[in-house]
């Protein structure tokens, strides 16, 4: 599904060859990377983990929000050796295929009315916003951090009442 999807465009397939924290096996080159390869398993594990844990989450405590923190900071290049450092235009758009691929799961299931569909739907785009938030903060952190102008601070304007 979602790798299958992002091997099909090099811009994304080139994050591939790249080194994640915690794989230690053969990196494969763009050339010789298959979706069987052992960079493209460990990443599966890793995003089936990282939804298992999005989707089976019962209560959303600050562990669970911290956790999700993270996972947006580890995709910027604002953590050093174990930045992923994926543009977000590319995260936006995975996050946004993952979420049509679990509508359309949903939407084709037999066996849920159509209340507890909506229900469903409802709450996986708020997690689906609530993530991408927190993947926007971290990959704005740079720019607020150069941003030193006082633009931000709004002065009283005068109302001329006629």
């Amino acid at each position: 599904g979602v790798y299958r999807k992002l091997f099909q465009f090099d811009i994304t397939k080139n994050f591939f060859v790249l080194r994640n924290d915690g794989f230690d096996g053969e990196l494969k080159s763009n050339e010789g990377l298959t979706l069987n390869s052992a960079q493209m398993t460990y990443r599966r594990d890793m995003l089936s983990g990282y939804l298992k844990r999005l989707l089976l989450q019962q209560a959303w405590t600050d562990d669970f929000l911290q956790y999700l923190s993270r996972i947006g900071r580890m995709h910027t290049n604002n953590v050093g050796p174990t930045s992923i450092n994926v543009d977000y235009i590319h995260i936006n758009a995975t996050l946004s295929y993952i979420e049509t691929l679990l509508i359309d799961a949903i939407w084709v299931t037999d066996n849920l009315d159509s209340k507890t569909k909506k229900d469903i739907l409802t709450a996986l785009s708020k997690v689906f916003r609530i993530q991408s938030d927190l993947f926007l903060l971290h990959y704005l952190e740079p720019l607020q951090d150069k941003d030193t102008s006082t633009t931000h601070q709004k002065t009283a304007e005068k109302c001329v009442c006629s």
